[in-house]
């Protein structure tokens, strides 16, 4: 197989050795693999190992996957040497290149082991328990944080196989939590043919439409604390009723159970910052103390 078209016109650098293919792959000279050179650049050496080590898998004696490696192999050759000869081709038109490049990657390096550093530190000192009344006073005094973006409800939902359960009906329309608990005792013991949802919490929007498959008219404009009754995709096969108990409209502040797990995020974040920026603080310190550093001029 042909390299592609050098397009810097310097071939006169490139000294390709066996380039992988087919007859490569299948060599049959016992060369130690450290020692078997795919192509050189300027000096530098391609080893046959680091090539194999790019292959997704390991050559065997199907043909698709010989042909797949000889193609993959030729890739990365020609890769390797393409950037070479672009990096070559920065060096020449960029002064100093080298240097910023060093610059950049010591910067670089020491974020890397800065930031394993902080992960220690905040594996072993942060405080990760969030007790309840810290959450209910940073929700208290940070409402503004936390408006809905769109709609809320709470509402009650069963659907059930059971054509006309007026009493089922009759204890969800009820206010009585007593009620409320005949109606999940008789769902429980209808198995997994009801399901229910006879709990206060709130659900976006997406959660009554689905649970309203089959209600003519839009379910989440009906009246709250009223029953609505409708079968499933109008085929008289489960039969639901649902009853709105409360919505929280966009704009308005969400309740705390749906935002608990956003204020524990907020809790332990500052914490986070707060250790970072005193570790920083104390290494700082002692070093001064210690005339670890200078700064010219002061």
């Amino acid at each position: 197989m042909q390299l592609e078209r050098n397009i810097y016109g310097q071939s006169g650098w490139i000294l390709l050795i066996g380039l992988i293919s087919l007859s490569l792959l299948s060599c049959n000279k016992k060369v130690p693999v450290k020692q078997e050179v795919v192509a050189t650049y300027k000096g530098e050496k391609l080893y046959r190992e680091e090539v194999n080590q790019y292959l997704p898998f390991q050559i065997v004696s199907d043909t698709a996957r010989i042909e797949d490696s000889t193609r993959l192999a030729d890739k990365y050759v020609q890769r390797w040497i393409k950037d070479r000869l672009m990096a070559d081709q920065a060096r020449s038109q960029i002064q100093d290149l080298d240097e910023k490049i060093q610059y950049q990657f010591d910067n670089y390096k020491y974020q890397l082991i800065q930031q394993e550093y902080i992960n220690q530190v905040l594996r072993q000192q942060l405080n990760t328990d969030v007790s309840d009344s810290e959450i209910e006073n940073y929700y208290q005094q940070n409402q503004d944080k936390f408006k809905s973006k769109a709609p809320y409800y709470s509402f009650f939902h069963v659907r059930t196989p059971v054509l006309n359960p007026y009493q089922q009906v009759a204890w969800m329309r009820s206010a009585e939590s007593s009620d409320i608990n005949r109606l999940r005792e008789w769902a429980e013991g209808e198995g997994e043919s009801v399901m229910i949802k006879l709990d206060s919490t709130f659900l976006p929007n997406q959660e009554i439409i689905l649970a309203g498959e089959g209600f003519f008219g839009d379910i989440t404009r009906i009246r709250k604390k009223t029953v609505y009754n409708y079968f499933t995709n109008q085929d008289e096969k489960y039969y639901n009723f649902i009853k709105v108990l409360d919505v929280i409209d966009t704009g308005e502040v969400k309740p705390l159970s749906l935002c608990k797990d956003e204020i524990v995020q907020r809790i332990l974040s500052k914490r986070k910052n707060r250790l970072i920026e005193q570790t920083e603080s104390d290494l700082w310190q002692k070093a001064q103390k210690n005339k670890g550093f200078r700064i010219a001029g002061k």
